[in-house]
């Protein structure tokens, strides 16, 4: 039996999932070129994301690329307000131009 500090088990599975499903991206702050280098290294920096330290971009990216075909989220403090302000006006504005 192997045993696995709580940090290297969320990290595995974080790695293992993205090696699974190509679709997926990771979004924080200060992951690429901290804590999560060698992750960085391996998938690139268009799926391992830094983010500023700011809730309304974590959440403006997730919204940016779920709208794109992505699954669903939840968002967490002000993410809520952002996805429900936003949301309507993205989808009104791509299809102003046919998107």
């Amino acid at each position: 039996m192997t045993t696995l500090t709580y940090r290297d088990a969320v990290g595995k599975a974080i790695q293992d999932s993205l090696r699974d499903d190509s679709r997926l991206i990771l979004i924080g702050q200060n992951i690429a070129g901290y804590s999560l280098k060698p992750m960085a290294e391996e998938f690139g920096e268009s799926r391992i994301r830094d983010t500023s330290i700011s809730e309304s971009a974590m959440v403006g990216m997730a919204v940016g690329a779920g709208g794109g075909g992505g699954g669903d989220g939840e968002g967490r403090g002000r993410g809520p307000d952002h996805v429900g302000e936003h949301v309507p006006r993205v989808r009104q504005q791509r299809q102003a131009v046919g998107g």
